[in-house]
């Protein structure tokens, strides 16, 4: 709109100093001029903001997600956890966690290669997270290892869930240069318990159940 008043406001004053025209002409020649750069000024404009927009979204999902399988990173995953962990003890709500490290993980990238072992973890990472629910949170913490932290779950359900996730790793059906590759994983289950005063307590709690698993 100030750009329209000014195009009128300066085609008459070009009237008036110049002592010839016509003003009706001149303000639709105006009008027509401050109409299209405004529209072509907006359009950039909001091309300028989506394209910030974004940008800021891949910059959020870089420091959140692992950069191979797309899962959560270790730190992002210990923030969550820790926040979810709070809120079960205040509101005095069951969950548990799940470490999850794939089996003989060594030999596939020393026989296939790392390329191999990438597709591998990308694919597991792709069937876990089809099996868990929406609100489950799955993280990558290590090379091979997976971490499912499961909230509003009691002990028995979050035996079913590693059992689940077990199960469909090993159907997997893998296949590396046309030749079939048996896969399967570990899990170590730990549920909330009121002797767990922290979330290093329940790790521990699970990492020995995996290598018990293991």
């Amino acid at each position: 709109l100030v750009g329209w008043l000014a195009a009128l406001l300066y085609s008459w004053l070009a009237i008036r100093v110049l002592g010839q025209g016509s003003f009706l002409i001149a303000a639709i020649i105006a009008s027509a001029c401050s109409i299209g750069l405004s529209l072509l000024f907006g359009y950039l404009l909001l091309g300028l903001v989506r394209y910030q927009h974004s940008t800021q979204a891949r910059l959020a999902r870089r420091a959140h997600q692992d950069g191979l399988t797309g899962a959560y990173n270790r730190r992002y995953f210990f923030d969550l956890a820790e926040r979810e962990l709070a809120r079960a003890q205040r509101y005095e709500m069951s969950c548990a966690l799940l470490l999850l490290d794939v089996d003989h993980f060594k030999q596939v990238n020393e026989r296939c290669g790392p390329i191999c072992g990438d597709q591998l973890l990308c694919e597991i990472c792709d069937a876990c997270t089809e099996t868990l629910r929406q609100g489950d949170v799955l993280a990558r913490v290590g090379g091979e290892a997976f971490a499912v932290f499961l909230p509003h779950t009691d002990p028995l359900g979050a035996l079913d869930v590693a059992e689940r996730l077990r199960e469909r790793i090993t159907r997997l059906g893998f296949h590396w240069r046309g030749q079939p590759l048996p896969i399967s994983a570990s899990i170590g289950v730990a549920s909330l318990r009121n002797e767990h005063l922290s979330l290093e307590q329940l790790l521990s709690d699970a990492d020995r159940a995996l290598a018990n698993a293991k």
